[in-house]
């Protein structure tokens, strides 16, 4: 007798418990949609391109009044009294995934009596500095007068979901058998307390949550990634010489000075000032070999890569793995970080 295991069924059973945990009743067609959203959302393509849609789902019992607390919402409902079906859900995220990138993300908001729902697109990204949506609303959802069922699917890569809901409430599920590494909560916030490490001003307590949404969204879009921290002295930027070949810039880049101007002057130049670094780093970051920064958010060079004599014979793997093993041994970084393009990830620091 052949004994069955089923993915699909391993995920059920967790999604009763994190969908009881999130306030929702398990109505089937509405469970059905969810899963079938959670499969879709694992590996979502239109037109051969990869999405990233966001999602937010919530029970309509209590929505306006969460929505008038969240600041700069701007929202446009698409679809309305959509009865609740596992194609109603199929049909309405094609329809609106492809609209959901540069802070916009779909919503599905069900009816008290489980049976319809309304849908659409809801954004408020005023800015670069903007606070997050999802930010906001689990910030609102810890308020006992304002909780209500919601919760949010997030592809955070690597075919791995990121479900987060009221009270802390979180489930990972990777679609990959790889091995599956909280990106959200470990590698990018490590990452980024190195980046900003020196940093300390009137906005410090601001510039994490860009900095790790920057760096998460930067990740999915690529295809692998090697990034460098050192200390913003000459002697560390000759040591990287003395290990790399590639582009070490004439003049590093002050991302610092971007980030700071937009929190600190709220004005278009400079807020079209940082979008348009950060895009310029998040092309550095997915370009082949290592970017490397400094602990005080300067971008000193990219499309690095090892000298051949500073590499471990003995090291195994591929390139990027090499690569990262070298970077560890070489004393030169304060924090690396690697993701091969199958998606494992490492990052080392050097104290530990």
């Amino acid at each position: 007798m052949h004994k069955q295991k089923s993915l699909k069924a391993h995920v059920e059973e967790s999604m009763e418990l994190f969908l009881a945990n999130c306030g929702f009743a398990l109505r089937e067609e509405f469970f059905h949609g969810v899963i079938l959203m959670l499969d879709l959302l694992s590996l979502y393509k239109e037109e051969g391109k990869e999405l990233y849609p966001e999602v937010f789902i919530l029970h309509n019992n209590k929505s306006e009044s969460l929505f008038k607390f969240i600041n700069g919402e701007k929202r446009e409902e698409v679809f309305s009294g959509v009865v609740i079906t596992v194609n109603s859900f199929k049909k309405i995220l094609k329809a609106l995934a492809p609209l959901c990138s540069n802070g916009w993300i779909c919503y599905f908001e069900i009816h008290a009596d489980g049976h319809l729902m309304n849908a659409g697109i809801i954004s408020v990204a005023e800015n670069e500095t903007s606070v997050a949506f999802k930010d906001q609303v689990i910030s609102i959802l810890a308020e006992p007068s304002l909780k209500c069922p919601a919760f949010f699917i997030d592809n955070i890569g690597n075919r791995t979901l990121c479900l987060s809901g009221p009270d802390d409430h979180r489930f990972f599920i990777s679609f990959s058998l790889s091995e599956a590494v909280n990106l959200d909560a470990l590698e990018s916030d490590e990452l980024t307390a190195s980046i900003l490490e020196i940093i300390n001003d009137d906005y410090s307590e601001n510039y994490p949550a860009y900095i790790n949404r920057f760096l998460i969204e930067t990740f999915k879009a690529g295809h692998g990634n090697l990034i460098g921290i050192i200390e913003d002295t000459p002697e560390a930027i000759e040591a990287v010489k003395s290990i790399c070949d590639g582009t070490i810039l004439n003049n590093p880049i002050d991302f610092y000075k971007h980030m700071r101007s937009a929190f600190e002057e709220k004005t278009v130049e400079n807020h079209y000032n940082l979008r348009h670094y950060s895009i310029l780093l998040g092309n550095m970051i997915n370009f082949d070999g290592i970017t490397i920064m400094t602990n005080n958010c300067k971008i000193i060079g990219y499309n690095l890569f090892i000298k051949p004599e500073a590499l471990d014979p003995e090291s195994s793997g591929g390139a990027r793995t090499r690569a990262f093993a070298a970077m560890e041994k070489s004393g030169v970084f304060i924090c690396a970080f690697f993701k091969s393009q199958d998606g494992n990830e490492k990052i080392y620091k050097k104290d530990e």
